[in-house]
């Protein structure tokens, strides 16, 4: 099944793309995407969601986000940019926060994606005082990851020296 899954991609590829970009309809866009994921080259997958990043309905960029996070878990191979998601940790859509969160915690265990990420280091504090217990759950994860510290989740103080101090160390 899946092998026509593929196969059927493959074939209306390009009608599939016509639908993410022209569809006024984002759970057609969006569900575009999802087939265009199944596509055999997996650069153009990444590329195709790097677009629907920017898409203008929650939606899309939340279908985008949910494929990378994809990439990123089974596909070690095909590198996904921490710095192209970071941007949606200001992202109006509660949903699509939380799913850039998620994103970021396999990044954050990826030597050459923690530069990048400690750039986000400032809202990760910001979004760990929210009271939006899935969002500064996530955040609470990602800094420590990227810290290797083990502070209370309250402690905003501590988190925010730690961010000040790991900020200046980067410039030097």
């Amino acid at each position: 099944m899946q092998k026509r899954f593929v196969a059927g991609a493959a074939a209306r590829e390009r009608e599939l793309r016509a639908v993410l970009s022209w569809d006024a309809d984002a759970e057609k866009r969006a569900g575009a995407l999802f087939v265009l994921s199944y596509g055999p080259r997996g650069e153009k997958v990444i590329e195709s969601c790097q677009n629907a990043l920017k898409d203008s309905s929650p939606v899309v960029r939340g279908a985008a986000l949910q494929i990378l996070a994809d990439v990123i878990n089974h596909r070690k191979d095909l590198p996904v940019d921490a710095a192209l998601v970071m941007p949606l940790l200001d992202d109006p859509s509660v949903s699509v926060r939380g799913k850039t969160l998620g994103l970021l915690v396999p990044l954050a265990d990826d030597k050459d994606q923690r530069r990048k990420l400690m750039a986000a280091v400032p809202r990760l504090v910001d979004i760990l005082k929210l009271s939006e217990p899935g969002s500064s759950d996530l955040a609470y994860t990602v800094l420590g990851q990227l810290s290797q510290k083990s502070l209370d989740r309250r402690d905003y103080a501590g988190w925010e020296t730690w961010a000040r101090e790991s900020r200046e160390g980067f410039k030097k």
